[in-house]
């Protein structure tokens, strides 16, 4: 038998199981969604300090290229002005060597020039002796703004490029055959000083960043260049006429600065490649932390189905303690007290339904000892009253010689008296069976009304012998049934309604088919009557309502606790209806069929 607390522990635990498990399956889920928005935030953020990283390390080196070709450009203007007079004769001399054919004046030039007279460009000099001159001042004036080692990589000014008016390209020795490629009209259309960023291509295919500075062209440096063509003066000439006007403003240059972007993209890398351990590393803490968080459910889970397992025997085996104060209760319980001893303040709601139904079996334990107490009290009661009465009439008919019809009889009373014994030994013989449920029946098609007035016409002697009416009124009705028992349940039923009864009354049979099909049979007579305390009690055996009629035999009361007997294995129902006084009617309905035929 299993036990009350095992299996309440059982099916906590397993309740607790399953709602541990739910739990859990909920709180990993929304951890893990909860890890994956943070991992995902953070990979974001991580990217976007990387991005800002890159952005900061490419500003930075666009902001160097700017600095460095503002820087140039602040020195050439700053250099922009008359040469010294070194300059002046490096110049002269530069002069007197160009061949007269060439240079346009020779010797003539340069003492022209001496004597400081400033005839035009176009009497004194050829193109070709111009085109020399300009060449010579450019370069001069880079080496000036240039004094920096070639191999700088701090400033990178190795790599530069100056576009000037007419076409003019000059390249720093760094730059080799590479001519980087220009297009001055987007610089064109902003403001007079601009520039703009760009990637380009170095020699051996090296990638670099560049700035293209726009600057108007200093005063000093058009008057060396000259315009082909046009009207101008010598270099060292001051003060210097403005340049020609040109329709967008002025001349302008052009400087260009390139730095390898070699450094840039290994500090990118370097970014990009910390942004992905950052990443990997929060993912390696990610799953640590889920690890945790599983070995920790883990340890709840297993501590609480040990905390369970112990705390929950204790505390179920106090709720148990109602059940075994009732328990106690019961074992208390004998054939001489059948009260309970427990009251149902002293017991959990949950068991006030058992308390109830413990104290009604018991009390009709109780009243099924009474009954059977009286029963043996009342057979003992019946059986003695016959006996007593049949050795009377025996000692009398001995005491002296009797005639042949005196013993005759004397004997026709001991015969009364034994067959009044036969019918009490039947019937309790009958209720034997029926405890036993050794009182088979046997069902067959039985005519409910044909059987009925039979059973009248048997009684009817009996009622007409006391003053009494019967009467029959049958309709046809077919059951399937075993006709001796019904007959015995009718028999005692007409019986009673006889004895009962008043003098001058009457007794009605009838017999009818109800709407749901069986038989109706009523038996009703104009007698005493009975209480609701006796219609309570009239079907227990040996009860009789009416204990001045008390005789042997028939009057035993034993003939409606066969009756119910009897209906109740048919499958039928017997229904008193009575008013003291008045009368009774006893109505038994019967099934078409019996139960579980």
């Amino acid at each position: 038998m299993p036990s009350i607390r095992r299996s309440l522990i059982v099916y906590f635990l397993g309740l607790l199981g399953l709602g541990f498990g739910f739990v859990a399956a909920i709180t990993a889920q929304i951890t893990d969604r909860t890890l994956r928005a943070r991992d995902a935030a953070a990979a974001e953020a991580i990217d976007l300090r990387a991005e800002e990283r890159i952005k900061d390390e490419r500003d930075k080196l666009d902001k160097d290229l700017l600095a460095q070709a503002r820087t140039v450009t602040r020195v050439m203007h700053t250099n922009s002005i008359a040469r010294t007079d070194a300059e002046l004769r490096r110049y002269q001399t530069s002069m007197l060597f160009l061949p007269v054919g060439v240079g346009g004046g020779g010797a003539f030039n340069s003492t022209v020039w001496a004597a400081g007279t400033y005839p035009s460009r176009r009497s004194l000099f050829g193109p070709v002796s111009w085109a020399v001159a300009r060449d010579f001042f450019t370069t001069m004036q880079l080496t000036d703004v240039s004094p920096l080692p070639p191999d700088d990589d701090e400033h990178g000014f190795e790599f530069v490029q100056l576009n000037l008016p007419h076409g003019k390209v000059w390249r720093s020795p760094g730059m080799g055959a590479v001519v980087l490629p220009f297009d001055p009209k987007p610089l064109d259309e902003g403001p007079i000083v601009d520039w703009r960023f760009d990637d380009v291509t170095l020699a051996g295919d090296v990638a670099a960043r560049r700035v293209v500075m726009k600057t108007p062209l200093p005063m000093s440096w058009w008057s060396r260049i000259g315009r082909p063509g046009g009207g101008g003066r010598p270099p060292f000439a001051s003060p210097l006429p403005p340049p020609p006007s040109e329709p967008d403003g002025g001349p302008k240059m052009y400087i260009h600065l390139a730095r390898p972007k070699t450094d840039l993209d290994a500090r990118l890398a370097a970014i990009h490649a910390a942004a992905h351990r950052e990443k990997t590393d929060l993912a390696l803490q990610t799953q640590a932390q889920q690890a945790d968080l599983r070995v920790w459910l883990a340890v709840i889970g297993g501590a609480a189905f040990v905390g369970t397992l112990v705390g929950g025997s204790v505390l179920i085996g106090r709720g148990l303690t109602p059940i075994r104060h009732l328990s106690h209760a019961v074992s208390q319980v004998s054939e001489k007290d059948f009260r309970l001893p427990v009251e149902p303040a002293d017991l959990s709601w949950e068991l006030l339904p058992i308390h109830a139904r413990l104290t009604h079996t018991l009390d009709e334990l109780r009243r099924a000892f009474v009954r059977e107490k009286q029963a043996v009290a009342d057979i003992s009661h019946e059986l003695r009253t016959p006996v007593a009465s049949l050795l009377a009439t025996l000692d009398v008919a001995l005491r002296k010689p009797r005639s042949a019809d005196q013993y005759r009889a004397t004997l026709e009373d001991c015969r009364g008296i034994g067959k009044a014994l036969g019918v009490l030994v039947e019937r309790v013989m009958t209720l034997a069976r029926l405890d036993a449920d050794a009182d088979q029946i046997a069902p067959e098609p039985t005519d409910a009304a044909g059987l009925a007035a039979g059973c009248a016409a048997i009684i009817k002697p009996l009622a007409e012998s006391q003053g009494l009416t019967l009467s029959a009124d049958v309709s046809p009705a077919e059951v399937v049934t075993d006709p001796h028992k019904l007959r015995e349940v009718l028999m005692n039923l007409l019986h009673n309604a006889v004895e009962y009864n008043r003098p001058g009354g009457t007794v009605k049979l009838t017999v009818r088919t109800p709407p749901a099909g069986g038989a109706e049979i009523e038996v009703r007579d104009t007698g005493i009557g009975m209480t609701a305390e006796t219609r309570e009690r009239i079907f227990e055996r040996f009860y009789r309502a009416d204990a001045s009629r008390h005789a042997a035999g028939v009057h035993a009361g034993l003939g409606l606790a066969i009756v119910k007997g009897y209906l109740d294995r048919l499958g039928g129902s017997v229904a008193v209806d009575s008013t003291p006084g008045e009368g009774s009617t006893f109505r038994v309905t019967l099934p078409a069929t019996p139960v579980g035929a």
